[in-house]
């Protein structure tokens, strides 16, 4: 059976979107707590059936906010498992600035591992899979919570490791589906070294994501729980 690793190329990725009015920058740093509550829950399908789950936790810290992210994917066959995926995050952010991330993933039994630091407005990046790497500037990894990654022509694959170039284009507002019944939202689609569409809703809160798999089964993250905050839609 084809590897799921594809699947999620484009997973991690971002999250993301809104308009420029609302996007953030350094005076109006973006709040996760206030916009999503204490967490952000997905179901992931493949072509329509559910295999899996992403859940995203918030909590505050001396300096900013902890942002811990986890998947479980599990595609079975007949009666068995053919394909396993387990990954989790853990990110350090002080108001839009990352300051650490790390990340374990097993696919399938292939274990990648990433570290990110930051001094002096430098990022360290390390991972199992490349070379040391050194960025400069704005630094937003594929997790997809926090809509300044639409201002961005570079983010970090959270998969991979590597830093991949994109061009991020608003296409138009759509119904979509969440736990509070359906809202509009605007759609995003990436392109470039990252093929992804992510939904935001009228906050800027990321409430859907969809990508075509290597096999071109239909990957999509639908709504569990993404309109927390203070009780405002």
């Amino acid at each position: 059976m084809p590897r799921v690793t594809a699947y999620f190329m484009g997973i991690c990725v971002l999250v993301l979107s809104l308009s420029l009015a609302g996007r953030a920058s350094a005076a109006d740093p973006i709040d996760p707590l206030a916009m999503y509550g204490k967490s952000l829950e997905f179901d992931i399908q493949r072509n329509g059936e559910t295999v899996g789950s992403h859940r995203v936790t918030f909590s505050k810290t001396d300096d900013g906010f902890r942002v811990e992210s986890k998947s479980s994917i599990e595609v079975p066959f007949l009666w068995f498992t053919a394909y396993e995926f387990n990954y989790r995050s853990i990110a350090e952010w002080t108001r839009d600035n990352l300051q650490t991330l790390s990340i374990d993933a097993d696919d399938d039994g292939e274990i990648f591992t990433m570290s990110v630091d930051r001094h002096d407005g430098t990022y360290r990046i390390q991972s199992s899979t490349q070379e040391n790497v050194d960025y400069s500037g704005f630094l937003f990894p594929t997790n997809h919570w926090h809509p300044g990654v639409l201002d961005q022509q570079q983010v970090l694959n959270t998969l991979t490791g590597v830093l991949n170039e994109v061009t991020i284009r608003k296409i138009e507002s759509q119904p979509v589906q969440t736990e509070r019944g359906y809202v509009y939202a605007t759609r995003y689609d990436y392109s470039g070294d990252l093929e992804v569409s992510v939904w935001y809703d009228s906050r800027n809160r990321w409430v859907r994501m969809s990508f075509e798999g290597r096999d071109g089964s239909s990957i999509v993250y639908e709504c569990r729980r993404c309109q927390g905050g203070n009780g405002i839609t």
